[in-house]
């Protein structure tokens, strides 16, 4: 962790230059009568300890029209100031191990493997099974599954769930503890967000099932081992490369015929939505234990990148959970129903929405997505219902950025769409 100690002294020595430069310049800009840009505002509003900001979106500079390289360069100071006032609190996660939320704590154990230059490591999320039985049951899972994987390259964490249950891995507060651990990787372990993978085996594998849909816009690809999918559906793994091996004689609770039903419903989706729902189905001739056959298809996630702003989202609910984004979509939390249906599509600055149980969504939007020299047309039923040229914002950054920690999801403006 030294070398972390040293970045986070970099970083800081790098802050404070900057921060003198931007004082200066202002001092001369007051002097002539200049006009101060937004980013020079941000700059100024960011040197502030954080008790003296107050609310971004009140300050002038935040609601100022930017260019596309003042947008690239806002974001950069945003996202810099976030890590910045994370650091020492992500380090201290992994020279623990732990992670808690409010009282559940989950340890994991790490493993790491071939040499990558930092932001560019691959990080491989792998859930233990077990489940509603005694805790040192689930502690021998635990140890188990940090030795079943051994990539080329890449960072492979077991967590220990943080309760002994038949769904430990899709309790609510699971998905926020996985955010903060695929974060804290990207700051401390120089993991690359785009090559962020999970995995799991027996309950684990229930999680795979849960958790790659839930947060599917994090996943660059999905292995599920042995496990069992309950009520869910596939429809929110549109974009994420999706492994589903379960040994064709694991008959207990079904596996092996509930599997067989989503290899089947896999396949009618991709079959439909041929530039979607890649995924690799097998049943070999096993029961529950499938004698390291699942080795081949991990050894196959690595092949996949995250793409962060697909041309297609298709954003299902899950039945027991919910969440407010998914890609490039977002709706009103208070909005949001378990089991609900999204479907929208983006062809340069035209969206469609072909299916919402919403009858509001937000469209987070950047220059990797439209023009900005054109207005934003959005289609529902056959009209029109919202078009508009927009405008880059620093409050639009800072917005977005904060929602969702990831740089890829730093939009710098919205269209908010009522629907009919």
């Amino acid at each position: 962790m030294n070398a972390v100690k040293r970045n986070i002294v970099n970083i800081r020595s790098e802050m404070k230059r900057k921060t003198l430069a931007v004082l200066v310049m202002l001092l001369c800009c007051n002097l002539c009568g200049a006009r101060i840009s937004a980013v020079d505002g941000l700059q100024q509003w960011l040197a502030l300890p954080d008790a003296e900001r107050g609310d971004v979106a009140t300050k002038s500079f935040a609601r100022m029209a930017l260019s596309r390289d003042e947008a690239e360069r806002a974001l950069k100071l945003i996202a810099d100031d976030w890590w910045l006032s994370r650091l020492e609190y992500f380090s201290a996660i992994w020279q623990q191990r732990t992670i808690t939320r409010d009282s559940h704590v989950m340890r994991f154990k790490y493993r790491i493997f071939g040499e990558q230059p930092a932001g560019s490591r691959s990080l491989y999320i792998s859930m233990h099974g077990g489940g509603g039985t005694t805790a040192a049951v689930n502690d021998s899972q635990w140890a188990n599954q940090l030795r079943l994987y051994s990539p080329t390259e890449g960072i492979v964490v077991a967590p220990r769930a943080p309760e002994d249950a038949w769904n430990m891995w899709f309790l609510p507060y699971i998905d926020g503890m996985f955010e903060e651990l695929i974060v804290s990787a990207v700051a401390v372990m120089g993991v690359d967000p785009d090559k962020v993978y999970i995995t799991g085996y027996s309950a684990g594998g229930d999680g795979v099932f849960r958790l790659a849909s839930r947060m599917a816009h994090r996943w660059a690809a999905a292995l599920m081992c042995a496990g069992h999918p309950g009520n869910t559906t596939p429809l929110s793994l549109r974009n994420v490369p999706f492994g589903l091996w379960v040994g064709a004689n694991d008959t207990a609770y079904d596996r092996n015929v509930m599997a067989e039903r989503w290899r089947s419903w896999l396949q009618e989706l991709q079959r439909t939505d041929p530039t979607g729902y890649v995924y690799d189905a097998a049943m070999p001739e096993t029961g529950h234990w499938m004698d390291r056959a699942d080795t081949a298809a991990f050894g196959r996630l690595a092949a996949f990148s995250r793409n962060p702003l697909p041309d297609k989202v298709v954003w299902a609910q899950d039945s027991t959970d919910t969440n407010g984004a998914l890609y490039w979509l977002s709706a009103p939390e208070h909005k949001v129903r378990q089991g609900g249906v999204i479907v929208a599509r983006r062809e340069g600055n035209s969206f469609t929405i072909e299916q919402s149980y919403c009858d509001e969504i937000i469209i987070g939007l950047n220059d990797r997505m439209i023009n900005f020299d054109q207005p934003v047309s959005v289609w529902f039923d056959g009209q029109c219902v919202f078009r508009k040229k927009l405008k880059r914002t620093v409050a639009a950054l800072y917005a977005s950025f904060h929602q969702r920690n990831d740089e890829a999801f730093g939009f710098s403006a919205t269209a908010k769409v009522k629907l009919k």
